[in-house]
């Protein structure tokens, strides 16, 4: 087992293990900023060693967007996913577009600035997820506190920690990984704003109004407009608490989320109108089409809980909801923050596009309701022992709770070898050092064909070359020339190259297998 992870992993990994344990003996003596710090200084230790899983870029979609991210890096204003695009085709699709709009720029430019840090690297593409995930941890707390105790608070920071699918986002295996990973962060950074202000004294509102403002705009700039979501829980507590000062707070941060936002939809729509108008569109059909094949009965959502957050959630999350709300101090405030989950999972079940990821957005939540119903579990335990004898057995069901939740075999399963022969972990490693070895030794203005699916991403990624899943023909060859650049096809022999490019002396042929996913 010891050959599956490098030096710096088991070194990561074992300090991660030891901080919450660490973190949990100082939270059962009552030391909970202490026990806090710890937890979340574990967490940083543990994402960057799941940073560190897959040396290759991942298929779905992490490829895409860190070769946006890479170009991007060089032209901030200017998101491109073929940077030079020097044969004439159709760049037509997201997958193969010139200016890239497919996503909103904001967790792009974040992954941009890490590689100019870290280099252009697959640690560098996901250190920026490394810091929010770990964020997250200190934001889950303090909302748990707010609504409920410190135990509560403790509680849903470790299942954050602890949770599979946020693992599986920050490795990059999970679709939309980085995208969704910032997504989440400030979504819930909205929504720990808005706790704050319910429970906040007077001038200082005015700052977490401001900081709902900023949080809700920047969730937009990573994935549109569900980044208003936090808006649903702060405007309906005027229904039950209406006041002219509250109503100023809400305009307020209404007016920062538009300033952060409007900024670069007009810029996107001056500057590329064309891609522009087709992504919003596009964006559009995504409630009333299934768009690429994602669809989905009406409960699809519900059934994939599961999947997201583990089967006992499915069972137990109602009557967490309700135990929050019928416990907290603040009632009217935990019945918005249940409601906006609720809210999430109805409008994702009524969009046509069903994708598993979308409702996770409100993990948070989730994981605080949840939180307060292991807390009670744990309170009734006291009651029927002693203190000593509680606080160790709640300490060891905090401990197998967060064991399933990350749901280890299944890590292993995905990112090593431990059950057998990974092909899909080695084929994909394998091509990775095939295309570094292309740009050590193919020139510097060449331009790769017969790239096969669509690793023409990667390639363009690692090599910095132009590259096309397509065969060229004499066109195609001509205009690589006319650029003073270099045709090289690859031979991977999964079709018979023409002769016309095997007898032309300026095409260089290099035979390399490349194993295709998609």
């Amino acid at each position: 087992m010891a050959e599956m992870f490098s030096s710096i992993q088991w070194t990561l990994l074992c300090v991660s293990v030891v901080l919450v344990l660490v973190s949990l003996w100082e939270q059962s003596r009552g030391a909970s900023s202490k026990a806090l710090l710890l937890l979340t200084f574990s967490a940083l230790s543990f994402y960057a060693f799941v940073a560190l899983f897959d040396p290759f870029l991942h298929i779905w979609d992490e490829r895409f967007h860190a070769l946006v991210a890479k170009n991007l890096s060089h032209h901030p204003l200017l998101p491109t996913l073929y940077d030079n695009p020097v044969v004439s085709m159709a760049y037509d699709r997201w997958d193969r577009a010139i200016v890239w709009l497919h996503k909103q720029p904001l967790f792009l430019w974040q992954i941009a600035l890490s590689l100019k840090v870290w280099g252009c690297n697959t640690f560098g593409l996901r250190f920026p997820s490394v810091i929010m995930a770990s964020l997250l941890l200190p934001i889950t707390y303090r909302v748990g506190k707010l609504l409920g105790n410190d135990s509560v608070g403790f509680i849903s920071a470790a299942f954050m920690l602890s949770s599979f699918y946020t693992v599986q986002l920050v490795s990059g295996v999970q679709g939309m990984e980085h995208n969704d990973l910032a997504f989440l962060f400030y979504v819930s950074a909205s929504i720990w704003a808005w706790v704050e202000y319910e429970f906040a004294e007077g001038y200082k509102k005015w700052r977490w109004a401001l900081l709902i403002g900023l949080f809700s705009g920047a969730a937009i700039l990573c994935k549109w407009l569900v980044g208003l979501l936090v808006y649903a829980a702060f405007s309906s507590q005027i229904l039950t608490d209406f006041n002219w000062k509250r109503i100023g707070h809400v305009a307020v941060a209404l007016l920062v989320t538009t300033l952060m936002v409007l900024p670069w939809q007009l810029l996107s729509f001056s500057w590329y109108p064309a891609e522009a108008a087709f992504e919003m569109k596009y964006n559009a059909l995504h409630f009333t089409d299934a768009i690429e094949g994602h669809g989905g009965e009406w409960l699809f959502h519900w059934e994939k809980i599961p999947v997201l957050f583990g089967s006992a959630v499915q069972v137990l999350l109602i009557p967490a909801f309700l135990g929050l709300i019928l416990t907290s101090t603040k009632k009217r405030v935990a019945a918005a923050f249940v409601l906006l989950p609720i809210l999430t999972y109805v409008f994702y079940s009524l969009a046509s596009t069903k994708m598993q990821s979308y409702p996770y957005v409100v993990a948070m939540p989730i994981y605080v309701s949840m939180a307060f119903l292991v807390n009670w579990f744990i309170q009734r335990l006291k009651g029927l022992t002693s203190s000593k004898v509680a606080t160790w057995l709640s300490t060891i069901l905090l401990v197998v709770s967060m064991v399933f939740n990350l749901n280890i075999k299944e890590l292993l399963l995905v990112h090593t070898s431990w059950y057998g022969y990974n092909e899909y972990h080695e084929e994909l490693s394998k091509n990775r050092l095939i295309f570094l070895e292309l740009k050590e030794e193919l020139p510097v203005n060449s331009v790769l064909f017969n790239v096969s699916g669509r690793h023409y991403v990667e390639a363009m990624f690692y090599t910095d070359f132009p590259a096309y899943e397509m065969m060229p023909g004499t066109i195609e060859i001509q205009q690589v020339l006319d650029a003073d650049m270099v045709p090289v096809v690859l031979n991977d022999e999964r079709v018979e190259l023409p002769i016309e490019l095997t007898t032309d002396n300026r095409v260089l042929v290099v035979d390399q297998r490349i194993h295709s996913y998609y």
